[in-house]
């Protein structure tokens, strides 16, 4: 029997009632009491368990982090690879991880001005120290009119044809033309862009070529 014990301020009341109540963590998580409060609070029978609960709710899979999803639980998020960072999908989607590349892009570009072209010449343009991908092109002449492609030809044969960008040629005129359709766009490293120069007609004095790449 359980007796409770209270001062009314002039005289000790006492209280009989039946026997307590098994006590249970699930009663008592969040209790701030000391080791021997639980000890005497479960008979000792649970006191590291209760001791250590909010330890426990922290104990995961090696190598995750924690985000919360839709529902408010928190879920685990694995490690990404090597040199990856945690990138945000924004207010109501689950974190990836992406390669610091990938957050942002590098657009590069040249312009080129080919005085005189000749049919059959081959005129450099650009060295790609990096892999790329070829994105844009734009190209007229001043009069007349040029027909040509843009070779990728690796730093070691420079002299050697390449790899066309395109499997037909272009034709410029004095009309401003341009592309975003390639149909080898790829660049590897160290491959310099070189503008091949099949025929020409009607006396054009300059082709004008912009070429725009990003860096992979």
């Amino acid at each position: 029997m359980a007796v409770l014990q209270i001062w009314s301020g002039a005289a000790w009341v006492q209280i009989f009632g039946g026997s307590p109540s098994t006590h249970t963590i699930a009663s008592h998580l969040d209790t701030d009491a000391t080791g021997a409060e639980l000890n005497t609070l479960t008979d000792g029978s649970n006191a590291d368990a209760l001791h250590k609960h909010s330890a426990t709710l922290l104990t995961a899979t090696n190598w995750r982090v924690f985000h919360s999803n839709g529902s408010g639980a928190m879920v685990e998020l694995a490690l990404g690879a090597s040199g990856t960072v945690l990138k945000s999908n924004g207010a109501s989607a689950a974190p990836t991880w992406v390669t610091p590349k990938s957050l942002h892009t590098i657009t590069q570009a040249g312009i080129f001005q080919i005085d005189n072209p000749i049919a059959g010449d081959a005129r450099p343009l650009k060295g790609i120290p990096a892999n790329a991908t070829i994105t844009f092109a734009e190209y007229k002449t001043d009069t007349g009119t040029v027909t040509f492609n843009v070779e990728k030809r690796p730093i070691a044969t420079p002299q050697s044809a390449g790899t066309d960008i395109w499997t037909a040629d272009k034709t410029a005129t004095s009309t401003t033309a341009s592309t975003t359709s390639f149909d080898s766009e790829a660049v590897v490293g160290r491959n310099r862009l070189v503008c091949a120069i099949t025929s020409v007609a009607s006396s054009p004095t300059v082709l004008d070529l912009w070429v725009e790449w990003t860096v992979d």
